[in-house]
């Protein structure tokens, strides 16, 4: 069969599927090579088999290199009205029998092509199905199942993604709704086009779910603060153990001034300290510690219990038991005591919290790379993650001219190495040819200013909220 014009006609026709156009090719190509009077279409339901006899019936009807009557049948169809349906279609008449009408085609011209078209074929009973196969015409079948009476079975291949975005295109779908249709479609056309029965249903059932959900919260919430009220008020009414000691067992108790010649007054306080350490600890004295501190041996008012007159004289007389022996007077001597300010400010003045990030020198240059134009480009020759990495990469290459920032990437921090900045994309390209050849075989990519200072300014802006949930 002659068929550079019928695929000439495929070429122009615009609203077939890509994967249409392609089935039909395959079939004209067939017809091009081969005699086949009987050919099946194979298809599963919503593979646009319809669509296709009709294209295949519009492709013959408008031949204009060979001469062809076409004649399509769509099924089911009554007994009494097959043979007068294609009689009317063929001959213009619808007066013919069965008989009447397998004569007139066995007496046509030898130059003209009959062909019929069939859709559903399975839906014709078995003597209608019979009798078509019987005449003497080009047959082409669309249908479910392929047929060992035909002499050619054409599958119809599923849908593609190029398919779903030529028919989709007037909804102007985003490509994940796009991709999302056509994974839900699977390969048929019907479904493809109107899915509005899944969001229908998926939307009723979404009051379903979420209706037991608020009473859940709602009790979730209210038992929270209920236990929350309970804590807090137990914790009020709790009396510290400060408060719980009256007033009246209190006592103020001078510590004596114990000097010799051979005893300073710091030695005296350390003495006196050892001689508290080894009493009870219901009779130590916290607030002593204030006062061995002090610059000046100056009377101390501590708070004391009531038992304060015999602390009071086991103080003394480990102060005389100090001066009284010359050999732990020597080894107490031999201490050098701390200066009095700076014991003040270990006991009494706390440390205060210094940033990390003043201690250690800074090793990015985020001032220099915020400064640059951001229309100007460098190149990102490595992405290290950790300090010691990056003073190994300055101990490897000395003389290479680079910059450092420093940015967040999933969580964790990195130390990215940049060229200086180029003016233009093209002194960039000439700087990555000249990086030594370990460095150009990694993959240094040319990469703008701006780029830099967004990811600079977005690590700026991660260590103030960390600083500020620290502080």
């Amino acid at each position: 069969m002659k068929v550079r014009g019928l695929q000439q006609q495929l070429a122009n026709s615009g609203y077939l599927l890509p994967s249409q156009r392609d089935v039909l090719s395959r079939l004209l190509f067939q017809l091009a090579f081969n005699d086949f009077s009987r050919l099946a279409i194979i298809g599963a339901s919503g593979s646009g088999k319809s669509t296709l006899a009709l294209a295949l019936a519009e492709l013959f009807s408008e031949a204009e290199e060979i001469s062809v009557n076409v004649a399509m049948l769509q099924a089911p169809i009554a007994e009494a009205l097959l043979a007068s349906q294609l009689g009317k279609q063929w001959f213009a008449t619808s007066d013919l029998t069965e008989q009447n009408l397998l004569q007139r085609l066995q007496n046509v011209d030898a130059d003209t092509r009959y062909i019929l078209i069939t859709d559903n074929p399975e839906l014709l009973s078995a003597e209608q199905y019979a009798w078509i196969l019987s005449l003497p015409v080009t047959l082409f079948v669309f249908t479910t199942q392929a047929d060992s009476q035909m002499q050619l079975n054409l599958t119809i291949p599923g849908l593609t993604l190029a398919d779903c975005e030529q028919l989709l295109q007037a909804e102007q779908l985003e490509p994940l709704a796009l991709a999302e249709r056509f994974a839900n479609c699977q390969n048929n056309l019907h479904k493809l086009i109107s899915p509005a029965p899944a969001r229908t249903a998926r939307a009723a059932r979404k009051p379903v779910v979420r209706r037991p959900k608020a009473p859940l919260i709602a009790a979730c919430v209210g038992a929270a603060l209920i236990l929350l009220f309970i804590l807090t008020s137990w914790l009020n009414s709790t009396p510290s153990a400060d408060q719980a000691k009256p007033a009246e067992e209190m006592a103020i108790v001078p510590i004596p001034q114990v000097q010799s010649a051979t005893t300073s007054p710091e030695t005296i306080a350390a003495a006196s300290d050892s001689a508290l350490m080894d009493l009870p600890n219901d009779a130590r004295m916290p607030e002593l510690a204030e006062a061995e501190v002090e610059a000046e041996p100056e009377p101390a008012i501590v708070a004391m219990p009531s038992n304060a007159e015999n602390i009071k004289a086991a103080i003394i007389d480990e102060a005389k038991t100090v001066v009284a022996e010359p050999t732990v007077a020597t080894t107490l001597n031999n201490v050098q005591p701390l200066p009095a300010k700076l014991l003040q400010e270990s006991v009494l003045t706390p440390e205060p919290e210094v940033k990390r990030e003043q201690d250690t020198p800074k090793v990015h240059q985020h001032g220099a790379l915020l400064a640059t134009p951001a229309q100007h480009f460098v190149v990102q020759i490595a992405v290290l993650s950790s300090e010691n990495a990056l003073s190994r990469f300055k101990r490897n290459y000395p003389k290479l001219s680079i910059q450092v920032y420093q940015r967040s990437w999933q969580g964790r921090g990195q130390w990215v190495i940049v060229s200086q900045s180029f003016a233009s994309n093209t002194a960039a390209k000439q700087y990555v040819q000249q990086l030594p050849s370990a460095l150009s075989s990694a993959g240094p990519f040319i990469k703008s200013v701006g780029a830099v200072q967004q990811e600079i300014k977005a690590w700026q802006r991660l260590q103030l909220a960390q600083s500020s949930q620290d502080n």
